[in-house]
């Protein structure tokens, strides 16, 4: 297939992209899945008044149980709604999908992982994938673009069938409310620390504009319904900071440039190194991003202790995400 074909077959692949995200295409209802694990949120018992929401770092970040005993508040009015690989677009549309009561919020807090906004992190969604050009298909997979069409295609049959099978009616009935209000307890592994570098392959893959598009638009519809919206940086192991230091200075410039781009001045509470330097695996696991048992109280609590001086907080621009 020679080059102009295939850089025609991506521009139409990304309009119909863009109609699928506006309602124009049976694909609206892609993310109906992440929504449905949502629908406890509609039980009668639940009534968020902190919403902690983002990407598996805050899954397995922050206990809303805990946190709920800590401030004095009855259960059901601190919830979880992070996913694994939960990107802007994801958290998104599950706020959509149940605003009727993230709407009823006093803050959201939302994890700020600067790898989520990668371009290559679309890996993670089949969906946004088809979004990559033929020369990062071949980057990421190492295979040929002839065979990538033929494996991904324009819009292949069995990916409509998936996406149907994927939604969920509107009117399911009301799931009672997991134990932990959606946060999970990561279990320990070997799983080796990734790669940094590797992991955002910049400039390769840039930072996703159309990820920022949506924070925005997540950020203005909580703020909208009368919430504070604030970025909260879960901890890491210091040797991933230090890795995330070791980037060159171009890679946070850029994603700095973005973020102030598209959401400027903003509350960012937290800090990427906030564990104990002694037996710190103890509280994190091996890859040095996901919380164990341990650290999600630590966490927790060290959240709980500035909850009171929220309101106090003034959004500000961001600056390097290693001096907060």
């Amino acid at each position: 297939m020679n080059r102009n074909l295939m850089r025609k077959l991506h521009v139409v692949k990304i309009l119909a992209f863009v109609l699928a995200l506006t309602g124009c295409s049976p694909y609206k209802h892609y993310y109906s899945d992440f929504q449905a694990r949502c629908h406890w949120l509609q039980h009668e018992s639940v009534a968020p008044y902190i919403v902690l929401a983002g990407s598996s770092t805050m899954l397995f970040g922050v206990c809303p149980r805990l946190m709920a005993d800590s401030l004095g508040l009855r259960q059901g009015t601190v919830v979880n709604v992070a996913v694994g690989a939960g990107t802007p677009i994801k958290n998104y549309h599950i706020y959509q999908a149940h605003a009727n009561r993230l709407g009823m919020a006093r803050y959201y807090i939302y994890s700020l992982d600067p790898w989520v906004f990668s371009e290559k992190y679309y890996e993670h969604d089949s969906y946004l994938a088809r979004l990559w050009s033929p020369e990062q298909f071949v980057r990421f997979r190492g295979a040929p673009p002839s065979e990538l069409e033929r494996k991904y295609g324009l819009w292949p049959e069995n990916t409509l069938t998936q996406l149907r099978s994927a939604y969920r009616p509107p009117d399911l009935p009301q799931a009672s409310p997991p134990a932990q209000y959606g946060a999970q307890i990561k279990s320990a592994d070997s799983r080796p620390q990734k790669d940094l570098a590797d992991l955002l392959d910049y400039p390769f893959f840039d930072f996703s504009k159309l990820q920022f598009q949506y924070l925005r638009k997540l950020k203005n519809t909580v703020e909208k319904n009368g919430a504070k919206f604030v970025f909260f940086l879960p901890n890491k192991s210091s040797a991933w900071v230090e890795a995330y230091g070791a980037l060159p200075l171009e890679v946070e410039a850029r994603f700095l440039g973005l973020f102030d781009r598209y959401l400027g001045k903003s509350v960012i509470v937290g800090g990427f190194s906030n564990l104990p330097s002694a037996q710190q695996y103890d509280y994190i696991n091996t890859d040095g991003l996901h919380l164990l048992a341990k650290g999600q109280v630590l966490t927790t609590l060290q959240l709980v202790q500035i909850m009171d001086s929220l309101d106090l907080l003034k959004p500000e621009p961001i600056r390097a995400l290693l001096s907060y």
